[in-house]
């Protein structure tokens, strides 16, 4: 799968656009797929790290979301060939997202519910996504913090057990309105030491450089792990932006500082979750640190926060964000007689026999026969599903009267790709080509990762009457096919 992604970051629009365009890419290329970016601002330091997971083709000399813009991103499109255009940015108006999208699969980001016309996906990551903001799109809907694409540094670092430093400051990438240096001097007054984060367009530099060893604090100049050193903070003050859902991953708690007017819905949604306490970026640095010093104090909020931020961000958003993406693509065709010998290769696979019912070495003979059973059944469908025209995975609905069972198998090569959501979701369609009003799964207990799959694709775990005849640890998960969706 190719990706293109059209985004900016600078001193003038801050970088948080970048960064989560980098996070999406980076999934990407875990999972095998190649990317590339057009950007129209010079992206400074971040530069490096886009060309250690994608191609970055030259800028783009135009206003971003003019015409002239618009004109070199549809001829990128074309010279590039991508199955998907990743478009980020508040410049890109009705017209340019609808002209765009009609080049290629468009996977639009969005903060604030505009104009979706074209998208194929949109992905709102924020607190306050709800799909009242999309009344108009046809796109599928990926909302909300379980969606939030953050770095790999965030998947699974928490937060210290004994942090480093009481206070890290962290206010964007560029800081234009230049507030760092005098919270810094006021920290300092109160007695506080911390770490300051300076991003790679950050307009105090040198003062920081100078000032901020004076007051006793150290300096991450636009550090490589930006989860190590949220990390080691007992506090971090932050901009309402990308970074609390940053901290919310790590399980470190926050004052969120707001910047800018766009995010108010940030704001609004952390102090009605009490997720952080807010204060607002005019306010004297004076009261910021006041408000620091006296969440340091209070242990039990400390403590509220980091549970709930855990709970609340994964930071696995991302991977499935990439495999939404690659679900969008997936094929399927009625497996045949000729697809024998691959599908008793998945099912011998150690990985797959581990998570069966029944760990057993199938052999040919019987697989020959199971198969020859099975395709010549009414009752039972299944298909192969395929990626940029390699199989992937096997998806097979048993029919019983108005009730089905569904089992999929991903090929062990396409594993971490995030594609079983995408053969479970083509099992509902089935089911209901077929009329079923129910679709069943039977999952080990132990096999946590099929379970969230199956929960992901809209199956809640049941018991029922007769489950006393399920096999011992198994989880029934159902698909009530009844609405109308």
């Amino acid at each position: 799968m190719k990706v293109l992604f059209r985004t900016d970051g600078g001193a003038a629009i801050g970088i948080g656009h970048l960064m989560r365009c980098l996070a999406l890419a980076q999934a990407l290329r875990d999972g095998g797929d190649s990317c590339a970016l057009l950007t129209a601002v010079d992206p400074g330091s971040l530069e490096s790290d886009w060309k250690r997971e994608a191609t970055v083709l030259d800028r783009i000399q135009a206003e971003v979301g003019s015409a002239e813009d618009l004109r070199a991103t549809t001829e990128a499109i074309d010279a590039v060939r991508p199955n998907w255009l990743v478009l980020d940015g508040y410049q890109f108006d009705r017209d340019y997202i609808a002209a765009v999208g009609a080049r290629t699969l468009l996977l639009l980001m969005d903060d604030h519910g505009g104009p979706t016309g074209g998208a194929a996906l949109v992905l709102n990551p924020n607190l306050y996504a709800e799909r009242t903001m999309y009344t108009a799109a046809n796109a599928a809907l990926l909302l909300g913090p379980r969606y939030a694409p953050l770095r790999r540094e965030f998947v699974r670092r928490r937060r210290a057990e004994e942090p480093e430093w009481d206070v890290v400051v962290s206010l964007g990438g560029a800081d234009p309105d230049r507030r760092t240096l005098p919270l810094i001097e006021a920290f300092a007054r109160l007695g506080l030491k911390g770490r300051v984060v300076l991003g790679p367009h950050h307009q105090d530099r040198d003062e920081l450089r100078r000032a901020a060893p004076m007051a006793g604090w150290d300096i991450a100049e636009a550090p490589a792990d930006m989860a190590a050193v949220l990390a080691a903070a007992r506090v971090a003050v932050v901009g309402a932006g990308t970074t609390t859902l940053e901290c919310l991953a790590l399980g470190v708690p926050m004052v969120a500082v707001r910047i800018a007017a766009n995010q108010d819905l940030v704001v609004r949604a952390l102090q009605a979750s009490d997720l952080a306490d807010v204060v607002d970026g005019r306010e004297s640095p004076q009261r910021v640190a006041e408000v620091v010093t006296d969440l340091l104090r209070d242990s039990q909020r400390l403590r509220r926060r980091r549970e709930a931020g855990l709970a609340l961000v994964d930071g696995r958003g991302a991977t499935r964000v990439a495999g939404a993406m690659r679900q969008e693509l997936l094929t399927f065709r009625r497996a045949a007689s000729g697809d024998g010998a691959r599908l008793l290769e998945w099912r011998n696979d150690p990985v797959t026999r581990a998570a069966s019912f029944s760990t057993n070495v199938v052999t040919a003979s019987e697989h020959r026969v199971w198969l020859r059973r099975t395709l010549a059944s009414p009752d039972v469908a299944m298909e192969i599903a395929s990626l940029d025209a390699e199989p992937v995975g096997v998806v097979r609905v048993a029919q019983a009267h108005t009730a089905g069972v569904v089992s999929i198998t991903v090929a062990p090569a396409a594993r971490g790709r995030h594609l079983s959501v995408g053969l479970i979701r083509r099992a509902i369609t089935i089911a209901r080509e077929r009329g079923l009003t129910r679709l069943d799964a039977f999952i080990r207990g132990s096999n946590e990762a099929s379970q969230r799959a199956f929960a992901e694709a809209g199956f809640v775990e049941v018991r029922r009457e007769d489950d006393d005849g399920l096999p011992p640890n198994a989880v029934r998960m159902v698909a009530d096919l009844t609405d109308d969706r």
